[in-house]
């Protein structure tokens, strides 16, 4: 502010927050010192904003339900970094409800020249889990996995929905149970297999568990005033 004492670090602060603002590309800054005082200068490259968002393609699921996991609105900043970011939400929203094989393609919204960002999605199947198998365990049971993994049928009418990221999420979680088991070369893969029509998964979880470690001796050094 202006009769103010100045301070370099609190100057530097406040650029960071103009930074943070994503409003701007650029922020030059320059300072004078005369005897009246120190004169501050700030040249700034503001970002194009969004004019709109559209969605195109979509049928199974509302733009307002989309709009949500984008979140991009009008008037934000428009950055590709951004925007990019909302179309790897978009993504992952899709694969959580069951369409993995979904494919966002941002037609609009990349180049200077474009205040509307369009993102043309092409949905793909609903895929549903038909079956699920471990295979290659001997050390811990199979329905004890199958108990602890978010990925379950259950006996209904309709199967449910089949995610990658879910299994991908079982996938780490069995293999940090075997890690913590002593198994450190344990490896866990997923293996999916679908029926003519592509909507219809069969996952197995294919274990190698590789030999289990034991502690071998335990020596403390370095201790000084505790035995």
């Amino acid at each position: 502010r202006p009769d103010r004492v100045f301070d370099q670090q609190v100057f530097n602060q406040d650029i960071a927050a103009l930074h943070r603002t994503e409003l701007f590309g650029k922020i030059d800054s320059y300072s004078s010192e005369t005897p009246e005082g120190v004169h501050l200068k700030l040249r700034v490259q503001e970002r194009p904003l969004i004019r709109n968002v559209y969605f195109t393609g979509n049928r199974r699921l509302e733009d307002r339900s989309l709009d949500k996991h984008a979140g991009l609105t009008a008037g934000d900043p428009r950055d590709p970094v951004r925007i990019n970011s909302a179309k790897t939400r978009l993504i992952e929203y899709y694969q959580d409800q069951g369409m993995n094989q979904v494919d966002i393609q941002v037609r609009s919204g990349l180049r200077p020249d474009e205040p509307d960002v369009d993102f043309y999605i092409s949905e793909g199947p609903v895929e549903r889990l038909k079956s699920i198998t471990i295979i290659g365990n001997t050390k811990v049971s199979t329905e004890w996995l199958k108990a602890k993994i978010k990925t379950k049928i259950y006996p209904v009418l309709l199967p449910p929905k089949f995610s990658d990221r879910a299994v991908e999420d079982d996938r780490q979680f069995i293999l940090g149970h075997y890690r913590s088991l002593g198994y450190f070369d344990a490896k866990v893969d997923v293996r999916k297999e679908y029926n003519s029509g592509g909507e219809r998964v069969s996952a197995t979880f294919v274990i190698v568990e590789g030999e289990q470690y034991h502690v071998g001796s335990v020596s403390i050094a370095g201790t000084k005033r505790y035995e």
